[in-house]
């Protein structure tokens, strides 16, 4: 037997019925949405099917509900699934957000596939695909590959209406607190303690203060040792936003949070 010294370049592809039922999912809300690629038999690179988890969902993240993970994985397993063929890999978006990962994804793929021989981690925007495959357990490997339609494979015809009942029926919006006229509290959620009597004067407190020590850095009179300190005072899901945020606004940040 010859071994070949040609490197493999692994490649996540999606069928046309899977891609178009990612980006209807996508357009049916601003949040964001979380869910699993369902991989054909015999590829496990080839994602054959897309299943939205029974979710509560924001514009900076989703929170998957007590049952919808286990309903999920009892139901493809008495379809004849294995867990490597509908739990490996993971696809979310990020509404109005570069694909980066963030410090949530990365808690993410930490806490649910840290035991997995491999995994995926997809992020879709609206105008941009990343792929991150990850192998091993410890230590782990981790490898961007590329996403593209294979526009060769079996042609199945898209179901808008069971997407659509499929849509209604696990994903539930997330109300956003509007707390005051600034962008950044504008974005602030029920998971930021506003709705608890105790910590809301506190948590408003803490966004007030950011969005001025923030709007004083970019003026150059405040330091980065308070920007840091600032961001430290809210919800780490809320700083990633923010954080994104001020990169999209052109904002150098201190080193840490590059």
């Amino acid at each position: 037997m010859t071994l070949s010294n040609t490197p493999v370049n692994p490649v996540l592809r999606f069928t046309p019925y899977a891609w178009s039922k990612v980006l209807f999912m996508q357009a049916k809300t601003d949040c964001e949405i979380s869910g699993f690629g369902i991989s054909a038999h015999t590829n496990p690179l080839l994602v054959i099917d897309f299943y939205l988890i029974d979710q509560v969902g924001s514009s900076i993240g989703t929170e998957f509900g007590d049952t919808g993970l286990a309903d999920y994985y009892e139901n493809m397993i008495d379809l004849g699934y294995q867990p490597c063929e509908f739990s490996r890999i993971w696809i979310h978006t990020h509404p109005g957000m570069p694909t980066t990962p963030s410090a949530t994804d990365e808690t993410t793929m930490e806490e649910v596939f840290s035991d997995c021989s491999w995994s995926i981690m997809c992020i879709v925007s609206e105008d941009d695909v990343s792929c991150r495959l990850t192998v091993g357990v410890q230590p782990q490997i981790h490898v961007s590959i590329k996403c593209n339609v294979d526009f060769l494979s079996d042609y199945k015809a898209p179901d808008y209406e069971s997407w659509k009942d499929e849509f209604d029926t696990n994903f539930v919006e997330e109300p956003l607190v509007v707390v005051s006229t600034s962008k950044a509290k504008d974005f602030v959620t029920p998971h930021s303690g506003l709705n608890d009597t105790a910590g809301s004067d506190y948590c408003i407190e803490a966004w007030e203060n950011l969005d001025d020590v923030a709007e004083r850095y970019q003026l150059g009179t405040a330091n980065y040792q308070e920007l840091e300190i600032a961001l430290e005072a809210i919800e780490p899901h809320e700083r990633t936003w923010y954080i994104e945020h001020l990169k999209q606004e052109g904002v150098l940040l201190p080193y840490d949070y590059e």
